[in-house]
């Protein structure tokens, strides 16, 4: 009877084992719920010391809380109806009519945006969009003083 030879070089094949690992990682990834991530609350910073626009001639979007709402919640009021986005002192709360107006003054324009660090993050995204849908690339996000 003869003995069974044994391979002493036996090296296992990981290739179907990483196949599995990588199947399994796009299947959790495609699978997870991602519409929480819109829900997400975005912290704006606090500004300590409000500055003069520097820009020179830039479009300032001021992200600020309504004056004619009444609001318990002032100056932590998270509920994005009460703001609104100004340019100049003009209401510019409509995206079309903020997108109609970038693009009056061409995608070479510069734009700041400034927001209060109590805003709801959904009206600085608006006017980021709408610099986007002008063809402006220049944009800047700063931050408003918070009323006291």
């Amino acid at each position: 009877m003869r003995r069974p030879t044994i391979d002493q070089n036996v090296s296992p094949n990981l290739v179907p084992m990483i196949d599995i690992m990588f199947l399994l990682l796009l299947f959790f990834m495609l699978s997870a719920d991602m519409t929480q991530r819109e829900l997400e609350d975005v912290e704006l910073p606090k500004a300590e010391s409000a500055k003069p626009d520097e820009l020179g001639g830039a479009i300032t979007v001021n992200v600020s809380h309504a004056r004619d709402v009444a609001c318990s919640a002032r100056p932590a009021c998270r509920i994005p109806d009460h703001w609104r986005l100004g340019i100049g002192g003009r209401d510019f709360t409509d995206p079309e009519r903020l997108a109609a107006l970038l693009k009056e003054r061409g995608p070479e324009s510069r734009v700041q945006i400034r927001a209060d660090a109590s805003a709801p993050y959904a009206l600085p995204q608006r006017a980021m969009d709408a610099c986007a849908r002008a063809g402006i690339t220049r944009v800047e996000v700063g931050a408003a003083m918070s009323e006291k």
